[in-house]
């Protein structure tokens, strides 16, 4: 996952990936994408593209404001089998999706051998959540047994709280881990708050619990 500021008039020239699924959320500016199969698109704020790269593709991404800088946030998950074939697709970050992600979790990606009704389909067992806060309002979160989550703070600041009372809070670029079982209350604080979850099947590692 990176966490991209790109100033007025500059890019990331045309470059190539492959067998990995790309997803590119835009938090300010305006985003111009090209790749070597013809598309061309411009997102601003609130859309999401995404990019089956596959067997190989080659693309471009561009700030071609004057003046306005462009944030975005873009995270790889690798898909469950290689050699797919390029594929391209977006959200538009309009109204209908703004609304969506007010105050509550707003389900945006999800694995195409799901049923769930995402705009966007991966190649992978992960779902993607926004959820847009408002001044001191609040969410709930669930993270199943046997799944486990990564949360970004793209905005703002928020705290949350789990079943057994715990506050930890978290200010733009804080990021946590999450395993479950694990219930969670999510509050802004004063200037409200944008947060962003990507929910997977659980994975063991060696480090310890601190």
């Amino acid at each position: 996952m990176n966490d991209d500021l790109v100033q007025p008039e500059r890019c990331f020239g045309a470059h190539g990936h492959r067998d990995m699924e790309i997803l590119t959320f835009i938090i300010h500016g305006q985003l111009t994408h090209k790749d070597s199969t013809g598309i061309e698109e411009t997102l601003g704020r609130g859309g999401l593209q995404y990019m089956t790269a596959g067997t190989g593709v080659l693309h471009s991404e561009q700030n071609l404001h004057p003046f306005e800088p462009l944030r975005f946030i873009q995270f790889w998950v690798l898909p469950r089998e290689r050699g797919l074939t390029p594929r391209y697709g977006s959200m538009p970050g309009d109204a209908v999706a703004e609304a969506a992600r007010f105050n509550q979790w707003s389900h945006v990606v999800s694995d195409v051998l799901a049923q769930a009704n995402t705009p966007v389909k991966i190649h992978q067992d992960c779902n993607v959540y926004l959820l847009d806060l408002t001044h001191q309002a609040t969410a709930q979160l669930m993270i199943d047994t046997g799944r486990q989550g990564y949360l970004l703070c793209v905005e703002g600041s928020a705290k949350l709280q789990d079943a057994d009372g715990q506050v930890r809070g978290m200010r733009q670029h804080d990021a946590a881990e999450l395993k479950g079982p694990l219930f969670l209350d999510a509050k802004a604080d004063v200037g409200g708050a944008l947060l962003l979850l990507l929910e997977m099947g659980h994975t063991s590692d060696e480090r310890s619990d601190l």
